[in-house]
Order: structure tokens, then C-alpha cells, then sequence
């Protein structure tokens, strides 16, 4: 696990709150992979309910003899102010893997958000094709079940949602492009970084701000009209999100819409690396306000991975950790995040692909 992320992947309240009809935890299963955005593996997952409907999803990695003593508490811990902050009255557990890891935890777990004041309403624990409910014991050989024949799962597949097999396989997603397209940014990214070291030279900083702003409004344009920005006018976009004004007004204009999920995701993957935490950071940003806590934490780590200083997403990073939940967010917000002085030694003179 990477030394910037954060072991909670969750999905708070709207505007992807599922409406459903679940009359058995092969229900509540087949949905848990839409719900993430992956199949689970070797995970505790938590269901949070208020009366009958789910609120909310949250994923951790179920620790191993190699994780600290505590390892255990600390990920309950963060689960259950997850599921306490989207103000949750009962919750559903789900523990995928074998017994001897599943079970102690599911157990720990239980008494946890028991004491948090939520009524657990089952413990489940969770193989390929079969689960086991620790509370309603069934056959010992478990009760079958499968995801892709559940009717609820095919509800979530028609409303949009996506089910990756594995968690490494929907982080590939925000992965940099190579070969021939990564060639094609190198150079238009330095070319832009020329440009912009021309116009700040012959007509200021202001005017360099106003031109980055500009970038940015054209691109939020482009995207919402589903288009998409050529290589040249990304190179130029990535390149002017150095200057804090021109990343102000970015994340400004940044909501929960899917096409600037589509922006920034698009700007990730095509950024250089010495360019791609800002991008990333956006992307963060816009996916927790989405309720894709999953996307979320996978784009703060991409950021945080290139600028460990980052301070859009350590914010979101420490959002995700308190299991805070969009709906408290007070938007737009009367004082931005502060941010540093523009440093234009970070425009490439020879980009690094990411």
C-alpha cells in the first residue's frame, strides 16, 4: 500500500445513492461490486442503511500479520465515522476471504459500530460464489450466490454504474498514457511551456493569468459539448494550472457533473509527471463530490504520489479519512485553500512522461 493512501474507499450520499430492494444479503452482494466500483478481495465492506436505504459503502483492506497491532481498530474506526457521519441508523457487514481473516474482524467490527450506536443487522463472510452469515447460520457448505444474474445488479448496470474485476484494475484508469500518445504530449507540452515563458516575458504575469484562465473556462466548454481538448490545448491547459489564480479558478468552477469527472480524468492521464498532481488533485476533488470516494482516493494518491505537498489532495486524503461526506460541503466557499506563489522553474524544459 503506497505511503499516501488512504485504506477507506467508500461511497457517500447523492447524488449516486441507489434506491433498491434488497431481500437477502445475495441482494445486498450483488450490488456491493457497483457500489465500489470493483469486486472486493481480502476486504471488509460495510452497507450503511437509514431506515430502508442505503446510504452508504465503505471498503477496507482486511489487515494481515504483517500490519501493525493495531491495524485492525484504526480501520473499523474509520469505517464506522464513515458510516456515523452520512447519519446512518443500521448497517450491513461483509467480510470477503477465508475465515481465519474474515471472522475475528467481522466480530470486532460488529461490537464497533455497536458501540457507535448503529444496529448491525448481519455478519456475513464472503467467497467467490458463496457466503456465510455468522448471525443466521446456514448449510455448511454456504449459500450460493452470483452477481452477474441478480436482477439488482443488471438495475445498477442500467443506471450508469461499473464493476471493475479488482481495485488495481479501476486505478489503471487514471493511468498516463504512453507510447505514440505520451510522445505526442511530451512535445506539445513543451511547446506550451515555451509559449507561456513568452508571454509572461513580453506581456506579464496578469496577462499570462488571464490567458490560463481563459484555457481553463475553454476547457470546462469543450467538455460539457462532449468534446474532447487536442494535444496542443492540453499541453497548454496542464502547463497553466502552475499558477495558483489559474487553479483557483479551476477548482471553482469544479462540481459533481460527469463531464468534469471526464476533464480531469482526461488531464490526468495525459499530463507529464512533474505536471500531473494538480490534475489529479481536481480529479479527487470532483469525484468525492460525485460520492465516487473510490475514484477519489485513487486520484489523491496519483497527486500525492507526484507532489507529496499537494494541498488539494492531502485535503481530500484527510476528507476521505474522516469519512466526510459531500453533503457538508458549503459551495462555492467564501475563502479558497491558500496556495504558493507561482514558481515557473516548474514548466518543463524537457517533460517527463508520467
Amino acid at each position: 500500500m503506497s505511503n499516501h493512501e488512504n485504506p477507506i474507499t467508500h461511497q457517500p450520499p447523492p447524488p449516486r445513492r441507489i434506491r433498491v430492494v434488497a431481500t437477502s444479503p445475495a441482494d445486498l452482494l450483488a450490488l456491493v461490486p457497483y457500489l465500489l466500483g470493483f469486486h472486493p478481495h481480502q476486504s471488509l465492506v460495510a452497507l450503511g442503511f437509514t431506515d430502508d436505504e442505503l446510504v452508504v459503502a465503505t471498503r477496507g483492506d482486511l489487515p494481515t500479520q504483517d500490519d501493525p497491532a493495531n491495524a485492525v481498530d484504526l480501520l473499523i474506526g474509520q469505517m464506522t465515522r464513515l458510516v456515523t457521519n452520512s447519519r446512518c441508523t443500521t448497517v450491513h457487514l461483509f467480510g470477503y476471504g477465508s475465515p481465519d481473516l474474515v471472522e475475528p474482524v467481522l466480530r470486532a467490527a460488529a461490537d464497533g459500530f455497536a458501540d457507535a450506536g448503529l444496529e448491525v443487522i448481519d455478519l456475513v463472510r464472503v467467497t467467490s460464489d458463496r457466503y456465510f452469515s455468522l448471525r443466521s447460520p446456514g448449510p455448511d457448505e454456504g449459500v450460493p450466490f452470483e452477481v452477474g444474474s441478480n436482477i439488482l445488479a443488471a438495475y445498477a448496470i442500467a443506471a450508469g454504474q461499473v464493476a471493475f474485476p479488482d481495485r488495481d484494475s479501476l486505478a489503471r484508469t487514471i493511468e498516463a498514457v504512453d507510447g505514440p500518445e505520451q510522445q505526442a504530449m511530451t512535445r506539445a507540452t513543451i511547446a506550451a511551456a515555451e509559449r507561456l515563458n513568452m508571454l509572461i516575458a513580453t506581456d506579464g504575469t496578469a496577462a499570462a493569468i488571464r490567458a490560463g484562465k481563459h484555457a481553463v473556462t475553454e476547457a470546462f466548454d469543450r467538455y460539457a459539448a462532449g468534446g474532447r481538448l487536442d494535444d496542443n490545448e492540453m499541453g497548454w491547459l496542464t502547463v497553466q494550472l502552475i499558477n495558483p489564480e489559474v487553479r483557483e479558478h479551476a477548482w471553482l468552477l469544479t462540481d459533481d457533473r460527469s463531464w468534469h469527472e471526464q476533464l480531469w480524468r482526461d488531464t490526468t492521464r495525459r499530463a507529464l509527471l512533474d505536471l500531473v498532481a494538480h490534475a489529479a488533485a481536481l480529479l479527487a476533488f470532483t469525484a468525492w463530490r460525485r460520492g465516487d470516494g473510490v475514484l477519489a482516493n485513487l486520484a489523491a494518491r496519483r497527486a500525492l504520489d507526484a507532489d507529496p505537498g499537494n494541498r488539494l489532495a492531502t485535503l481530500i486524503d484527510q476528507v476521505l479519512a474522516a469519512g466526510l461526506s459531500p453533503a457538508t460541503l458549503i459551495w462555492p466557499p467564501d475563502q479558497p485553500p491558500a496556495d504558493d506563489t507561482p514558481d515557473t522553474s516548474d514548466l518543463p524544459d524537457r517533460a517527463e512522461p508520467s
